[in-house]
């Protein structure tokens, strides 16, 4: 009589074969890291001015062509670089009109590309998941680097995972040790972690430091995932999105060094010599402060303090109350009042 496997059977020869084709990339790498996700936008202006436009559509020159016609080009060179098969058309994603799948042979969707819709400002989405980045063909990161940079390509989530296969290096509780003994500080903050899965029973464990939408790291009990409870094997993650950081093509090819860079317990894990720190981006307040003040200054100048009679004076005690912040400059401004300068303030000086 034929044994027929069950779910969890079925999922322990996955995370095998899993393992082995990690295993085996890794071995054949210069990087000890994988990309375990990624997402890129291209817009459409860059795209149909691209040499690979020119050369994969010169049937279309001169005609009106529907998102749908571009999201099968750029799923056919999806398909191409990674060694699967464009798919079926489906609703769109993420607020896109449509999305056209990318299949593997057994008929999984391991990506995708989405276009079309108001919101999305004329770009098309390119996404791998998990199992499109894991099984895709030998030499896939960098053959997209290749593809992506000339279009102008940015990216709008990657997940850089590295693999512990043999266990060490304390496992997912070592992780949350590092993080309570400031492996994951910034500028003097200690973030705070969370845990969830069975620390009590002592498997199927994760810990997370940071983010969603931003920066996260995950660390967990990869085996056990699988349903292999035996298995010492687990994996640290992280995820960034493009929310307040430029992600750089580069973390593609030089997984190692981005990984490396995003936190100090992290370069200990893979004692990288020269990692590379995302910076964030600075936040829109903090661009325009500059351009607010220098107009505050401006009008208190011109309008208060070369007043007839008035020595300056007032000018002074506003630029050192700047200092601390521009909530300072609103008091200073109803002690201007108060003091007798009544001339009405323009809009938007001064509120």
């Amino acid at each position: 009589m034929t044994h027929r496997l069950t779910k969890d059977e079925k999922l322990v020869l996955e995370g095998r074969r899993v393992k082995l084709t990690l295993a085996e990339a890794q071995a054949s790498s210069k990087d000890h890291c994988s990309v375990d996700w990624l997402s890129t936008t291209i817009k459409g202006t860059d795209l149909f001015n691209s040499l690979f436009w020119t050369m994969s559509n010169e049937h279309y020159e001169g005609e009106f062509v529907s998102d749908v016609q571009v999201m099968v080009v750029l799923a056919k060179k999806i398909a191409a670089l990674t060694g699967f098969h464009v798919g079926d058309l489906r609703p769109g994603r993420n607020y896109y009109e449509s999305t056209l799948r990318i299949l593997n042979d057994e008929g999984e969707e391991v990506g995708s590309v989405s276009g079309g819709g108001v919101y999305q400002r004329d770009t098309y989405l390119i996404m791998l998941n998990g199992s499109g980045c894991t099984f895709a063909k030998l030499g896939w990161r960098q053959a997209m680097y290749d593809f992506l940079v000339p279009l102008n390509a940015r990216l709008s989530r990657i997940d850089i995972a590295l693999d512990f296969f043999e266990g060490g290096y304390g496992g997912v509780e070592g992780v949350r040790e590092s993080c309570m003994n400031g492996g994951f500080d910034y500028h003097g903050r200690r973030p705070q972690g969370r845990t969830d899965g069975y620390w009590d029973a002592g498997h199927s464990r994760s810990y997370y430091v940071g983010r969603r939408g931003a920066k996260l790291v995950n660390a967990y009990d990869k085996g056990h995932a699988y349903k292999d409870m035996e298995s010492p094997w687990w994996r640290i993650e992280l995820r960034y999105w493009s929310q307040d950081r430029i992600l750089p093509l580069e973390c593609l090819i030089e997984p190692d060094k981005y990984f490396a860079g995003a936190h100090p317990y992290l370069q200990e894990l893979l004692d990288v010599s020269d990692p590379i720190r995302i910076k964030t981006k600075p936040k829109l307040e903090d661009v325009t402060t500059d351009a607010v003040v220098k107009r505050k200054l401006r009008w208190i100048e011109t309008t208060v303090v070369n007043r007839p009679g008035n020595r300056g004076g007032c000018l002074v005690k506003v630029k050192q109350a700047l200092q601390p912040g521009l909530r300072v400059v609103d008091s200073t401004f109803v002690q201007l009042r108060l003091a007798g300068y009544h001339q009405s303030i323009p809009s938007g000086v001064g509120d």
